[in-house]
């Protein structure tokens, strides 16, 4: 029988059987509300679980929302691998921090930066992507680009990302429950003219002038 993608890594326990796969299957396809929900949610399982090692095979989709599942080390050459991790550095939470914003990086944007390398190349020159710049993902794109900071002490705390994700998942989830508004109509015959009216004078009736 094959295998998931998580039970071919290292170093945990089979998928739980309420889970319905990785998110790795929504990679390039998830939108605003559903990265913010993520986002409201793992940080707490992480700081939990005291686990810290986040990759798109191990945050598993359920009928609820979203589920860490615990790995305990990267898969070699793992580009969701923060680069003080690949210098040798213990998983912690500052590089939880990264690895969560490069899952969030590959599921918007379809595929992993820096040439689908990410921590394995990063240095401290190494230009952070920017996301997306349209008006619905520019906080999105910024907290990511923050999370993504080559120095651990200038990512912004797992506390703080939890606290931010859950006030724009609440904003997402009331927009997405409003009714569309209503397209403007125009009635084809308000404000126009009679048709003899655009009409060439010489072509204008003269009925009823010649009475």
């Amino acid at each position: 029988m094959n295998k998931s993608p998580i039970e071919k890594s290292s170093g945990h326990t089979p998928m739980p059987p309420s889970a319905e796969g990785p998110i790795s299957q929504l990679a390039g396809y998830c939108q605003p509300a559903a990265a913010w929900r993520l986002l409201s949610t793992l940080p707490r399982q992480m700081r939990e679980l005291k686990c810290y090692v986040v990759t798109p095979a191990n945050v598993l989709i359920d009928d609820d929302g979203f589920v860490f599942h615990p790995l305990q080390n990267y898969e070699t050459g793992s580009p969701f691998c923060p680069p003080e991790v690949v210098s040798g550095a213990k998983p912690d939470e500052q590089s939880g921090v990264w690895s969560l914003a490069a899952t969030i990086f590959q599921l918007v944007m379809g595929r992993m930066m820096m040439n689908n390398r990410g921590g394995q190349v990063q240095r401290p020159r190494s230009k952070v992507p920017f996301m997306r710049s349209h008006d619905d993902w520019a906080p999105l794109s910024l907290l990511v680009q923050r999370c993504l900071h080559y120095q651990p002490s200038m990512r912004p705390s797992l506390a703080d990302i939890e606290a931010l994700a859950r006030q724009q998942y609440d904003y997402w989830r009331q927009r997405e429950s409003q009714p569309p508004a209503p397209k403007a109509t125009t009635d084809a015959t308000a404000n126009r003219l009679p048709d003899s009216e655009l009409w060439p004078e010489e072509m204008r009736s003269t009925r009823g002038l010649m009475a």
